[in-house]
């Protein structure tokens, strides 16, 4: 989310009033998670349609694009969520060079 504020030109001022939004990060990572899983679910029992002959079919299978903004989110909300054994492993990494 910082990063993003910072892309949008966010000053330190907004970039700031975040540390108020961190205490509310594990109701975030878990409803982000039951998202993600209720997607999942979604995703998965899609059943292809069978199209008769002659007809077209307005979705025949499932979505790429579903399946890998799917892996995008479930991606970045693992890494959300292990981020407090990432960022010390970063920082030995940076600190050393």
């Amino acid at each position: 989310m910082p990063l993003g504020l910072a892309a949008l030109r966010a000053g330190a001022g907004v970039l700031g009033g975040l540390e108020a939004v961190a205490e509310w990060r594990t109701p975030f990572l878990l409803i982000s998670a039951l998202a993600i899983i209720g997607g999942w679910g979604a995703w998965w029992l899609k059943r292809p349609v069978a199209c008769a002959f002659g007809e077209s079919c307005a979705s025949p299978q499932r979505s790429r694009a579903t399946l890998a903004l799917l892996l995008c989110a479930s991606i970045t909300m693992t890494a959300a969520a292990s981020w407090g054994y990432i960022d010390p492993a970063l920082l030995k990494l940076f600190r050393s060079r």
